[in-house]
């Protein structure tokens, strides 16, 4: 990965980190740094420095929690499916890289799961496509997780009065939490392109934000910081 950025006479600097990802995936990628230009150059220094120093927390690809991984209770024993929904011909070339983007990642897997959800194709702002899956119907037969997700107002109370105020985003999110082999083939969703389920946690899962939001709240529990979920379309 190849960082950069600028002095304060404006000349360029950065460095090749050759230890990010480099089992993943066979691609180096460059990530700008932004500092504020009213720091000093001793203090831009400083700042690159804590960040060559913790270098290897910034990805563009989802890491792998082994501190929990989710299980599907439901109510019903018998399969839930509902019939897919039509895909676009104009868009099935897009719905093939983005699975095989999925594959490669190990987010997804091949299935022949007797569940099956459709799958619902969404426009992010950036002209990319998501592929999201619409559980609603799996959701109604699941077992609600009842964790309290954080109030808005309480959140503001914490950060009052603060100098700082930083925010940090995980690379897919959601992504990073396994999802016990019992119940992925709840997850199942079918494509023109065959069947496939879940490996980790998806969007729209009745209860994802639920078990994003524990996860947070344990890792972070020593740190003075608040856990707020916001999902970018």
């Amino acid at each position: 990965m190849v960082y950069s950025g600028k002095t304060d006479e404006g000349e360029e600097f950065g460095w090749l980190d050759d230890n990010l990802g480099s089992s993943l995936v066979q691609t180096q990628t460059r990530r700008d740094v932004e500092i504020n230009k009213e720091l000093s150059h001793k203090q831009r220094g400083e700042v690159m420095e804590v960040i060559h120093a913790y270098s290897y927390v910034f990805s563009d690809l989802p890491g792998r929690t082994h501190l929990v991984k989710h299980h599907i209770q439901l109510h019903t024993k018998s399969p839930i499916r509902q019939q897919a929904y039509r895909v676009p011909h104009a868009l099935r070339g897009r719905v093939k890289q983005e699975l095989d983007s999925m594959l490669k990642l190990g987010i997804i897997e091949p299935t022949s799961s007797s569940y099956a959800s459709p799958i619902v194709i969404v426009s992010k702002s950036d002209e990319t496509l998501r592929l999201c899956t619409d559980f609603r119907k799996l959701n109604k037969n699941s077992v609600f997780d009842p964790y309290s997700m954080p109030r808005i107002d309480e959140i503001l109370d914490e950060i009052a009065g603060a100098h700082y105020i930083n925010t940090f985003d995980l690379t897919k999110g959601f992504y990073q939490v396994p999802i016990d082999t019992e119940s992925r083939d709840k997850t199942s969703f079918v494509t023109p392109f065959g069947q496939y389920r879940y490996t980790v946690l998806p969007f729209g899962l009745q209860n994802s934000s639920s078990v994003f939001q524990r996860l947070m709240d344990c890792v972070l529990k020593a740190a003075f910081c608040v856990v707020s979920l916001f999902s970018t379309f």
